[in-house]
């Protein structure tokens, strides 16, 4: 039968001093089963880390001493310790090849039931993460339980209008998107703060698409992150919001306040996927031309 609430939470974390990302170790192993610990405690069904959470957002840092295979054993015994929940943590995957990428491991039943990989890598700012990684190419939802599946998205893939089109035309129940975000990152004189809390909101409210948002908080290299850490249901109000410290926040989405959003707003219902698929195989060649 199906499940009418998904209790969900998000672990916003403190950011690990410069000094400790050389390697994947207690201090952020350490919070990741804190956090579990505390959400198995709650009776969460799904809980959400910030992006790379297990290696930390910095480019000081060798990145390919920091990779991780999907089969590693810090990724398993998050999946063993979460058992009766659905995890989600970020890494830096390594893969064929040599390449790397900025993903997110979704831990169920014990082992990686799915990543995803960042599609929109950030190449503005203080930010240059195709030096260093690869690019996902695909946007895919992951089930949950029953009903229930979750697109994942990345920091930077919702500020591609066209990956969250995508992302809700798969019709998933939620969205996740652990994100790193500082007060730098953009440029001096963009509100960063305020621009992820209007993107939240907007994308809630246009797809009736409740939305856990994770993000890290502190000082690291030169870099203030944010937090801001949020959960958003399907009408784009905010339901929970974490305090400017390391902090666990929970709340309840209900199936059928999100049928009730869609029924109101029919955004996905009245969408035009073949006009779309038409007018762009028109417009592509002029662009890329």
């Amino acid at each position: 039968m199906q499940k009418p609430v998904l209790r969900v939470a998000c672990a916003q974390l403190v950011h690990p001093a410069k000094a400790d990302l050389g390697e994947i170790g207690h201090h952020t192993i350490d919070p990741h089963m804190e956090m579990i610990a505390r959400a198995r405690e709650e009776k969460t069904d799904v809980l959400i880390f910030p992006e790379l959470s297990l290696s930390g957002y910095s480019f000081a840092a060798r990145h390919q001493d920091l990779a991780l295979g999907r089969d590693a054993e810090q990724l398993l015994s998050l999946a063993r310790a979460s058992a009766g929940m659905v995890t989600g943590v970020g890494f830096i995957e390594e893969s064929a090849a040599g390449l790397l990428y900025n993903s997110f491991a979704w831990l169920k039943g014990g082992k990686v039931s799915a990543v995803h990989r960042k599609v929109n890598l950030p190449h503005y700012g203080q930010l240059d993460e195709g030096k260093y990684f690869a690019a996902g190419r695909h946007i895919r939802t992951q089930t949950l339980s029953g009903y229930w599946s979750a697109a994942t998205l990345i920091c930077s893939d919702v500020w591609n209008p066209a990956l969250v089109h995508l992302a809700a035309l798969q019709n998933p129940s939620i969205l996740v998107c652990p994100f790193a975000s500082s007060r730098e990152a953009v440029g001096y004189g963009f509100d960063n703060p305020a621009g992820w809390t209007n993107t939240f909101r907007f994308y809630s409210m246009m797809y009736g698409l409740p939305g856990i948002y994770c993000n890290w908080i502190g000082p690291v290299d030169g870099i203030n992150f944010t937090g801001g850490s949020c959960i958003i249901d399907a009408f784009g109000s905010e339901l929970v919001k974490a305090r400017d410290e390391q902090d666990l926040i929970l709340s309840e989405l209900n199936y059928q306040k999100i049928i009730d959003a869609r029924m109101r707003l029919p955004t996905i219902r009245t969408s035009t996927p073949d006009l779309v698929l038409r007018e762009m195989a028109r417009i592509h060649p002029a662009l890329s031309g």
